[in-house]
This record gives C-alpha cells, structure tokens and sequence, in this order.
C-alpha cells in the first residue's frame, strides 16, 4: 500500500466506475448478437469486463460460419450501445458528491475503454466535467494495455507517478499499474480488489472520500 506520496491528479473509469453502463451494455452485446443468430448470455458478459467492445464482436466472428468484419461489427455495437446508454446510463450512487469533494485538490480525468464520440456524450448528458479524457480509440491499444493512462495523464499535465486511478475492473487496473499509477479498486468482487493499493466496496463509500483527501495533502 502507498502512503508517502502527494498526489495531484485523479483519473477515473467511466464505465462502471462513475457510470451505470452494466445493462446497457449487456443489452447491446445480447442485441448484436441476436442479429446475427447467435446468443450470449449475461454470465459470458461479465467476462468482457473493463475488455473493449472489439472482445465481444471477436467472440460472435468465431462462433459465426458467416464472414463478419470486425471493424462493421465494432461500429454495429458502439451505435447500439450508445443507444441504450442514452436511454439508461446514470450515475453511481455517489459518483456526483465524490467528483464534487475531491475537484478543489485534484486535476480530474477520465480514462475509458469507449469511443471519444460515445464517452462524451455520456459526459455531457450526465453533467460530468473532467479536465482531461483520453478514450480507446485515441490509443493504439485499450485497457489492459497502459496507453490510455498515459494519454490521460499527458492530457493533465501530470507525471503517472502523481496521480490516483480509480477502477472498478482487472483489465482498468492492470492498465493503470503498467502506466504507474496507484489504484484504488471500487468492487466487491474480491479478485478485482486484489488488484488495487487501496480497495473499497462502492464508490460512495466515505473511507474512500477520507482517504483521498488525505492523500492530497502528505508530504512528499
């Protein structure tokens, strides 16, 4: 566990972590599916968490005797997805105060897995406002690659070294680490909190909002 450092930034996940986007999603996968004669239920879903969606559409090429493209099948997905999450994304409870309490001691970013086009309107229609955001399509690999957090921490102005990721995900966490980060697990599943320097159950928990106005204010 880290507790010498003085941190400046927080770069958070979107999916999952600020923002309800399990059913949507699962909606999305189940419907593209669908489309193209095959299912995929609910437990092979979870599997694909914090993973692109360029995962789930590999999983329907391999199971399909059609010749699919990946990249028509990625665009079917995101603008299904962005359907849904229009209708139903909301914030986790609890996400709104956190934002609020932390933005006069921290920069804040989002790191994401989704497209630039699908991430901001998620932002916009949930009235998130972030410093900086750096999404899957920006990078020449997602999550569970670093690249994203990189970028996210370029976008800041920040050295990784001096800046928080909080994740709800194995594949967000890992990213985070491989970019220098320290991470904070939001999850109760207990493999995913493993993963982190610090780990609580919700985002709401308010351990979480002492602990990082703590870690704002100790002396390098």
């Amino acid at each position: 566990m880290r507790t010498q450092v003085s941190y400046t930034a927080i770069v958070f996940d979107l999916d999952g972590t600020l923002v309800e986007t399990e059913l949507c999603w699962q909606r999305a996968v189940a419907a593209m599916f669908e489309r193209h004669g095959q299912t995929f239920g609910s437990d092979e879903i979870q599997s694909l968490k914090g993973l692109p969606a360029e995962s789930a559409v590999r999983i329907l090429v391999s199971r399909s005797d059609r010749r699919l493209k990946i990249s028509a099948l990625t665009d079917e997905l995101n603008q299904l997805a962005s359907i849904e999450l229009s209708r139903a994304a909301r914030l986790m409870p609890g996400a709104g105060e956190l934002l609020n309490s932390v933005r006069s001691s921290y920069l804040v970013g989002v790191a994401t897995n989704s497209i630039r086009s699908q991430a901001e309107r998620m932002l916009d229609q949930l009235e998130i406002r972030v410093d900086a955001l750096a999404c899957g399509d920006e990078v020449s690999s997602p999550k569970p690659e670093p690249c994203v957090y990189h970028l996210a921490c370029q976008r800041l102005g920040v050295a990784t070294a001096e800046a928080l990721a909080i994740e709800d995900s194995i594949p967000g966490l890992l990213a985070a680490r491989s970019a220098g980060l320290a991470t904070i697990a939001v999850s109760r599943d207990k493999d995913v909190r493993l993963r982190g320097d610090w780990a609580y159950d919700k985002i709401s928990d308010t351990s979480l909002a002492r602990l990082l106005n703590r870690l704002s204010r100790v002396d390098s």
